[in-house]
């Protein structure tokens, strides 16, 4: 990170919001290998107020992959306490969404008249933003009824730079300095100055490079506050990010002409690089493999002991049934969706190719149990897989009514299987917990495979004796997943 220039609110140097946009931005593209990506629930909780000048300040981005949050930090080079000013979640998104497949169109029954950016700039300048010359990245902008859209690019003085940036917060900014032009015309010339506090939704596709067009629109507005969605394309038309749910609030006491003073150019480069951790992890000593074989059975014994050996063994034979019919009822919808003959494939069904051995695996089940019946190229469905297709809800609450102690499986199983298409496909993520294997939640892998707690104890036993030694928290979070993941 380099210098940041008279960005400045009541006379203080305030780190603009835009700048933190990019480095999500910047970190989505690195983890994501240049996927499209989404950036979620993104809230400034605190203002990173900068030193004068503003120097000597480390400011950090982390990640927690499990949870996919992140969260951006900052403290002087000579402080010891890391401050959180913003906080936001990372996840891929698909290609197909309605934005991705969109292209550059402002209807012309939108009502929208040409705004001159002398009057817009005067206007934002009486609210107490006086934008200098750099920040004034607006070429062409139109407004009306809560709507707006335009043109911004970058100086020749940074447009040089543009490709350093995912969205060079410049050209960001610009956009927000349009939706602020479509609120004005609902808000009246006597609104407060509003500065920003959330994004919703960003969802990134490619960068716009030195220039984009843009539209916006004010979808919920008060004295307190104006929320909204920005749609940005680059200089072909085509879609590059969607903001939705951008959200500023009333700054309070917030002073009109002069309040600000001075203009509003920023200077400032963002680097990456790598860095070791702070402090080395901490060495444990490694617990005995028949330590942890020892603590697991002891967990099944207990779980067995409490619910009776007989009671769980019945439980398990009725998930059995209940998987099977709702993996029927999700089957079919399949079927359905991709129009197939009724000769059941993976290419047929459209399955990912990471998940064909699992596919393989749930039709053998179910041509186990007489739902399907296997030939040569695939699987036919047979009458008695539309039967138990058809009494999917019905042994749902069956299943719920003679075994409330397993609610939550019930209805997990139900929901899972209800997403068996997207998952198969590899549409949704919940992919990775359902077919996890061995200590996880696997209903398809462990109910209609007809796993038993012997044959999971086996299979972990063996598991254990390919395994290196583990630290005595791994092995308590491995006896309690087995103890009540497998069992229940």
């Amino acid at each position: 990170m380099a210098f940041l220039k008279d960005h400045r609110v009541e006379n203080l140097t305030i780190f603009p919001a835009t700048a933190f946009a990019e480095m999500a931005l910047e970190a989505g593209v690195q983890l994501f290998e240049g996927r499209p990506f989404i950036i979620e629930d993104f809230e400034i909780r605190k203002p990173l107020i900068l030193p004068d000048p503003p120097s000597g300040l480390l400011l950090e981005l982390t990640y927690e992959p499990g949870a996919r949050t992140f969260a951006i930090q900052s403290r002087l080079e000579q402080g010891v306490a890391w401050s959180v000013h913003v906080v936001g979640s990372l996840r891929g998104e698909r290609t197909d969404s309605a934005f991705a497949a969109s292209a550059w169109d402002v209807p012309k029954e939108d009502g929208l008249e040409p705004v001159g950016l002398g009057e817009f700039y005067g206007h934002m300048g009486d609210l107490g933003l006086r934008y200098g010359e750099e920040f004034r990245p607006i070429r062409e902008l139109s407004a009306g009824a809560g709507r707006s859209a335009g043109k911004v690019s970058l100086s020749d003085g940074i447009a040089h730079r543009a490709g350093e940036y995912q969205l060079h917060p410049v050209l960001f900014d610009g956009a927000l300095q349009i939706f602020s032009a479509g609120a004005a015309t609902v808000e009246g010339r006597k609104a407060r100055l509003k500065l920003p506090v959330r994004f919703a939704r960003i969802l990134f596709l490619r960068s716009p490079g030195a220039s984009s067009l843009v539209r916006t629109g004010v979808q919920e507005l008060s004295d307190e506050f104006v929320e909204g969605k920005l749609w940005l394309y680059d200089g072909a038309g085509k879609p590059c990010v969607l903001v939705d749910g951008f959200r500023a609030i009333s700054v309070a006491g917030a002073r009109r002409s002069g309040a600000l003073g001075g203009g509003r150019d920023i200077l400032y480069h963002v680097s990456w690089e790598r860095t070791p951790a702070s402090s080395p992890p901490s060495v444990q000593e490694p617990v005995p493999l028949s330590r942890l074989q020892d603590v697991a059975e002891e967990a099944l014994e207990q779980v067995i002991a409490t619910r009776g050996r007989a009671k769980l063994q019945a439980s398990m034979a009725a998930c059995d049934d209940l998987a099977a019919a709702q993996l029927a009822l999700g089957l079919r919808e399949m079927v359905s969706q991709a129009g197939s003959s009724g000769l059941l494939t993976a290419s047929s069904l459209a399955v990912a190719e990471a998940m064909r051995p699992i596919f393989e695996r749930l039709l053998a089940s179910l041509a186990q149990r007489g739902l399907l019946e296997k030939n040569a190229t695939g699987y036919r469905l047979t009458p008695s897989f539309h039967n138990e297709a058809d009494s999917a809800w019905e042994t749902l609450r069956s299943f719920i009514s003679k075994h409330s102690g397993h609610l939550t499986e019930g209805l997990l199983c139900a929901a899972n299987c209800s997403e068996l298409g997207a998952i198969l496909r590899g549409e949704k993520e919940a992919v990775q917990i359902l077919f996890a294997g061995a200590g996880r939640i696997c209903w398809i892998n462990s109910t209609v495979t007809g796993y038993s707690p012997a044959i999971g104890w086996r299979q972990l036993r063996v598991r254990c004796r390919k395994t290196p030694a583990i630290s005595p928290r791994a092995a308590d979070c491995a006896s309690w997943r087995l103890g009540l993941a497998r069992v229940d």
